[in-house]
């Protein structure tokens, strides 16, 4: 808590600071005054989280854009896919405002600055610019209908299966380099013949290594190739609906603790 700094110096008027700072529930007070009227840090530190938020929100609006677009069709949105490129062009903003403030600090001397004045409109700006992001990308969200044929689809074409090939043949006690330089030998195979992996014969990927055995086909399909990811952090679906449930639980709990903040 800044208060009882006065204007560099600190406050003649006999006051409690750490009573004061208790009842406005601040963490503690600020024990240097000539530093505590010069900080802008916290405005930096915030525009800096502001900024990396909006990253996110940019590649995220930038996915949905892409996955909406005519070339792919994996996504469709009754929210106007236009506001997606909005948010995505709002980021200069808060990017410009977090440089804004770094600039007007690098030059001032200790003390109390009108040039500090700045950090109001870039931090107010950003939160406007933030509010507003989150709920464009929010609307988006929940009007979200997803393509699942051309999804699955796509999954399964591009040869996307190819490490899990190899790591069946590593499994097989097939050397990692051996099993590399086979998989590229199938792949090479199978765009010759227009084939993906999963509709190869086993009697045509068995001329390239006899560690393949019948099980392969079900070793490559899209269940398994995603069901085998199953480490944490994996994109195997029981793992993905587990981060999600600690999304959820993580967001209740943050909402819980502002709620009662704001009651006290």
């Amino acid at each position: 808590m800044p208060l009882g700094a006065g204007v560099l110096a600190g406050t003649a008027f006999e006051i409690d600071r750490e009573e004061i700072a208790r009842a406005l529930n601040f963490e503690g007070i600020a024990a240097n005054s000539l530093d505590a009227v010069a900080d802008r840090d916290f405005a930096i530190e915030f525009l800096a989280a502001c900024a990396l938020l909006m990253t996110h929100l940019a590649r995220l609006a930038e996915d949905l854009i892409l996955y909406s677009s005519a070339e792919f069709g994996f996504v469709e949105m009754s929210a106007n896919p236009d506001n997606l490129q909005i948010v995505r062009g709002k980021v200069g903003r808060v990017f410009g405002h977090q440089f804004a403030m770094l600039s007007t600090m690098k030059n001032l001397p200790l003390g109390i600055h009108k040039d500090l004045r700045e950090a109001e409109e870039a931090i107010f700006d950003s939160v406007d610019t933030m509010k507003f992001c989150l709920k464009t990308m929010q609307h988006a969200l929940e009007n979200l209908r997803i393509d699942e044929e051309k999804t699955r689809e796509a999954a399964t074409r591009g040869y996307l299966n190819a490490d899990d090939l190899a790591d069946y043949l590593i499994q097989r006690n097939v050397p990692v380099s051996v099993a590399k330089r086979t998989v590229a030998e199938i792949i090479s195979y199978a765009i010759s013949q227009k084939k993906e992996l999963g509709e190869l014969s086993l009697k045509e990927m068995r001329q390239f290594s006899e560690s393949i055995a019948d099980d392969i086909h079900q070793a490559l399909s899209l269940e398994q190739t995603l069901a085998g990811k199953n480490q944490i952090g994996g994109t195997a679906p029981e793992g993905v609906f587990e981060a999600l449930e600690q999304a959820k639980t993580e967001i209740e709990r943050e909402e819980k603790e502002s709620t009662s903040f704001k009651n006290e």
